[in-house]
């Protein structure tokens, strides 16, 4: 060692010691073992849908549902809310797909004749729904001012809306909403 420690090379012009050149070797080497020269990190993120739906007798009300109606009968009418809000910062756009679907008694199929629809969104309306039969439980049922909606971010639309049946729409009727990626 006292001999490594003694002996000099010439590097550059310079005349460095034998023993700085090993322990330059042993930490390049060392260094190559080891790829990385700090601590790891990283980052969770918990990603959620971006829009929200809620349901209630009253706007005060609203929440996710189910929204339990009760037993009415032919010729009565109910009215009941509804909100969709964009959570995220920028505007989304999509597709309400509202469904209505029965149960009837005595199998007849669901009809768009069943009942009538109006609606107002953030108090600008009354839209009258468009219906269109899907097979023969299931209706699709459109109102408001167009198909797909863009809502800008933080945008929240309360939607109120009376349904009346028709005397003759003895039945179990589930009314649905979801906003649909276009």
């Amino acid at each position: 060692m006292k001999k490594l420690m003694k002996k000099k090379v010439n590097v550059f012009g310079k005349s460095v010691p034998v023993f700085m050149i090993v322990l330059l070797g042993i930490a390049v080497v060392s260094a190559a073992l080891v790829p990385y020269i700090s601590n790891a990190v990283t980052g969770n993120v918990v990603v959620d849908s971006p829009m929200v739906q809620e349901i209630g007798l009253t706007e005060a009300g609203l929440g996710p549902g189910p929204l339990l109606l009760g037993t009415m009968y032919g010729g009565e009418s109910e009215t009941f809310f509804m909100r969709t809000t964009n959570l995220a910062v920028d505007p989304i756009t999509g597709e309400v797909f509202n469904l209505v679907t029965s149960n009837p008694v005595g199998g007849i199929d669901i009809s768009c004749d069943d009942f009538t629809l109006s609606a107002t969104t953030n108090g600008v309306g009354p839209y009258t729904p468009t219906c269109t039969v899907i097979d023969t439980t299931t209706l699709r049922i459109h109102y408001g001012p167009a198909d797909v909606i863009t809502w800008n971010g933080g945008q929240v639309d309360t939607t109120e809306v009376t349904v009346t049946f028709e005397v003759n729409a003895v039945g179990t009727y589930e009314f649905s909403s979801q906003v649909m990626d276009i």
